[in-house]
């Protein structure tokens, strides 16, 4: 749903929106698992930080489950903007030769 409400779009083709959300789902994965070995492999936190560490790994893991987050709706984005919606979206250029220039 928050693929959907993010894109700059009118109406999202779904099929795309698949790659942007798999993506995520691995990266989330993987990173959740990569940081849960490293957590784990580094038991200095409760002595360094004492009773806020389980809030600096929280954020810590939050912030990396954002990027992921961020890479899988740029991958939406990138896989929709390449794909024409209807042929009269991207106009063909004059016979002149020169480029057509489209303006908002």
């Amino acid at each position: 749903m928050l693929y959907d409400l993010g894109l700059a779009i009118e109406a999202p083709r779904r099929r795309y929106l698949a790659v942007g959300t798999l993506v995520f789902a691995a990266l989330s994965l993987a990173f959740s698992g990569a940081f849960a070995v490293y957590v784990s492999t580094f038991p200095s936190y409760g002595h360094t930080w004492g009773s806020l560490a389980g809030v600096i790994v929280t954020l810590t893991w939050l912030w990396l489950n954002s990027a992921a987050f961020l890479f899988g709706a740029e991958l939406n984005n990138a896989a929709e903007r390449d794909v024409p919606r209807h042929s009269s979206d991207h106009p063909t250029p004059p016979a002149t030769g020169e480029r057509a220039v489209l303006r908002s």
